[in-house]
């Protein structure tokens, strides 16, 4: 039973890092169409100069690697188990909260068969 919970609990991590990265691409994509149709429009109302069109095109730039990676590629690395990931007890704590049925029976489990496996 004890192999079941922990690849249980992998599958539920596995699921949890894919929908972080998923809901940070829909993130990503929003505000990367809204903050470039807000610009693009205030570069056509104000007609910048050259010099203000370039730091605003590496504000943009710089904006939108940042929340990349932030939102895309952190959670991607998660995903395929780098470091920052959720632990167990991390996601039996989440999926305790979710579930009000479960509470901390899950956490306890895994609580009291690591203190068995140490003793």
């Amino acid at each position: 039973m004890s192999s079941t919970v922990h690849q249980s609990l992998q599958q539920y991590i596995r699921a949890y890092h894919k929908q972080q990265w998923m809901q940070g691409i829909l993130r990503w994509l929003m505000v990367v169409s809204f903050i470039s149709g807000s610009v693009f429009y205030l570069e056509y109302i104000l007609w910048l100069s050259s010099v203000y069109k370039t730091l605003l095109f590496i504000g943009l730039i710089s904006t939108f690697a940042f929340l990349g990676y932030t939102w895309i590629l952190r959670p991607l690395i998660h995903w395929y188990g780098g470091s920052g990931r959720l632990t167990e007890e991390e996601a039996a704590q989440k999926i305790g909260k979710e579930i009000p049925a479960i509470g901390d029976k899950l956490l306890n489990y895994l609580q009291l068969n690591s203190e068995s496996r140490l003793s």
